[in-house]
């Protein structure tokens, strides 16, 4: 009966100040809930989430999305009015030339592998420098874009305009395309030379434009 006592006692003993009791830890806790409240404010700022218009600066980059959602949707709607125009025009079409999808969806499928490591590495400057790469930069654009509008204030709203972007871009992107062809005359590949270069296109008039057979 007399070494019970010793027995209990020798934890005790062992660890001394480093024994956790309940309320210790209960401490712990909050001071931790605390700190990582602190670091949460100071990434949203005094005021909260951020907004489409606030910082300022937030104005220009959400407008820029919704342009740059626009160019995407124009890019996506193109290749199935390219095939079809190039029959139109009576083009001979390979198996590589009319699989024009292939390209998109080997770069999406690494832009969804890539994507976390490009933003940790080079934000969201490298995510737009990137954007104009067909299919990868589309990939990177697309996820990168919806987080960040997704962590603002009425991420639904904004978010439902930026998909409203993509599908205005899908819409006329075939209609101009196509009035290019069957209206002006011109080469049914003209249409890239528009999106890639708007400002150059009207010098190459005379070179693009011919009479489809």
């Amino acid at each position: 009966m007399a070494k019970s006592p010793r027995t209990n006692e020798a934890p005790d003993e062992e660890t001394g100040q480093d024994s956790i009791t309940a309320a210790s830890l209960d401490d712990a806790s909050k001071q931790i809930v605390e700190k990582t409240k602190e670091k949460v404010g100071a990434v949203q700022g005094a005021g909260g989430l951020e907004k489409w218009n606030r910082p300022r600066i937030n104005i220009y980059r959400y407008l820029a999305t919704l342009y740059s959602f626009v160019i995407m949707g124009m890019n996506d709607a193109a290749y199935g009015v390219g095939v079809t125009l190039r029959c139109w025009c009576n083009t001979q079409l390979t198996f590589g030339q009319g699989s024009y999808p292939i390209p998109p969806f080997v770069g999406y499928t690494l832009a969804a592998i890539l994507n976390n490591k490009i933003h940790l590495k080079f934000g969201q400057l490298g995510v737009a420098t990137i954007a104009p790469m067909s299919g990868f930069g589309n990939g990177l654009e697309d996820g990168g874009w919806n987080s960040w509008i997704g962590n603002m204030e009425n991420a639904n709203e904004l978010l439902d305009l930026l998909h409203g972007a993509y599908g205005a871009g899908g819409t006329i992107s075939p209609l101009i395309a196509t009035a290019m062809v069957t209206k002006g005359n011109w080469h049914w590949y003209t249409f890239y030379y528009l999106m890639v270069s708007p400002g150059d296109y009207p010098h190459k008039a005379d070179e693009l434009r011919v009479s489809p057979v």
